[in-house]
């Protein structure tokens, strides 16, 4: 259902009790109480304020590709950035609004003769995601290449960030709490050639195809690494590939994936991942974090 919510003589579309399942690509989650889909800076602002003058409380949502909404949903106001979109190449600086995908933006980069994204290929989600939770693979991240960003604090004000030695760690980023991304600037390095970026990028996406990324639908890795340890690696040695609750499965082909069959609910996938690091833990002593995000009430 739409409604158009009154904000001190400003409108937003607000949609109520909306099925999550219809932004999630593993087709999993609850309900959400309140959801906008701002597609400028200014709707973004409104949806805020929407959210701090009902006491609500906010959650953002990017692609979902590495989130799970649990079936008991959000109760609060969601923000949806699918419609924030717009890529911008100035000499070796990329800007991207929040929704943009990052495949989108590596395709730009490339496009623009622009080097220092490929390792990144065949990661799904949001630019925006990818900056929240320094995506990386391949010994690249996020915050090697990071800039600056823009982001929308809670009491609705304007900052812009740049680079520093305290604002990433592993898989994580720390920005001010409760700040919201809106756009984010990556530097590159310029070449006069771009086709060696284009074989690098359909190498790293053959990758992924052949530990079977994409053969069924997932979050990604669902586990953090222990570094130096890999956690795929200690859930295959404890012989989990293959276990299965109620349609969500430990992958065959990955083991720090978990794959969901249809109708599989967000608590199935939640209950077998919990199993995965019980497993984890009673073998090696080692409790694996979660790189995926959990949100709602188990």
């Amino acid at each position: 259902m739409v409604s158009n919510v009154s904000i001190l003589e400003e409108k937003i579309n607000i949609h109520t009790n909306y099925d999550i399942t219809l932004l999630s690509p593993i087709k999993c989650g609850g309900r959400v109480k309140y959801i906008t889909f701002p597609s400028t800076l200014d709707e973004l602002i409104k949806s805020i304020k929407f959210s701090n003058q009902n006491d609500l409380k906010l959650f953002i949502l990017g692609g979902l590709t590495n989130t799970l909404v649990l079936d008991s949903g959000l109760d609060g106001l969601a923000i949806s950035t699918k419609n924030l979109k717009g890529i911008t190449v100035k000499d070796d600086v990329i800007s991207a609004k929040c929704g943009e995908s990052l495949s989108h933006v590596i395709q730009s980069a490339i496009n623009n003769n622009l080097s220092g994204l490929e390792q990144l290929s065949g990661i799904p989600g949001t630019i925006g995601g990818a900056l929240k939770g320094n995506a990386g693979s391949y010994n690249k991240a996020i915050s090697d290449i990071f800039y600056s960003a823009e982001i929308v604090l809670p009491d609705l004000s304007i900052k812009k960030i740049y680079n520093s030695d305290d604002l990433f760690s592993y898989r994580a980023s720390n920005l001010p709490k409760d700040s919201f991304i809106y756009s984010v600037s990556l530097r590159l390095n310029k070449v006069d050639d771009n086709k060696p970026l284009i074989k690098q990028r359909e190498e790293y996406i053959l990758k992924r195809k052949e530990v079977g990324q994409y053969d069924k639908p997932s979050l990604g890795c669902v586990f953090k690494n222990p570094t130096p340890l890999s956690a795929g690696l200690l859930i295959d040695k404890c012989g989990l590939k293959g276990l299965s609750y109620n349609g969500a499965v430990v992958s065959e082909s990955h083991a720090n994936f978990i794959t969901v069959e249809k109708n599989t609910t967000a608590n199935s996938y939640l209950t077998l991942a919990n199993k995965v690091r019980e497993e984890v833990f009673k073998r090696f002593g080692l409790t694996l974090d979660y790189e995926i995000n959990i949100m709602g009430q188990n």
